[in-house]
């Protein structure tokens, strides 16, 4: 959404983008840490923590789709 100085909404996507929005950009950055875990070697004392942050990168972003998700349905029941 994109809304005014006043408050109000200006724009909103459409419901396909937005849902979408998450899952790309999620597989777009765990691309590249992947990559990067691949290609970058870790600092000394810290060879076991590559799967771990790619975990939790990972866990970030489904509970960031969970609360989108969540936030969608919330403003679906209220409008209709």
């Amino acid at each position: 959404m994109q809304w005014s100085f006043s408050g109000a909404v200006n724009w909103t996507a459409p419901r396909a983008i937005a849902l979408a929005l998450t899952p790309v950009l999620a597989t777009a950055i765990l691309v590249v840490a992947v990559a990067s875990t691949l290609v970058l070697e870790p600092r000394p004392g810290q060879e076991g923590y590559k799967v771990p942050a790619i975990l939790f990168v990972a866990f970030v972003f489904i509970a960031t789709h969970a609360l989108h998700l969540w936030i969608m349905g919330k403003s679906l029941r209220r409008s209709g």
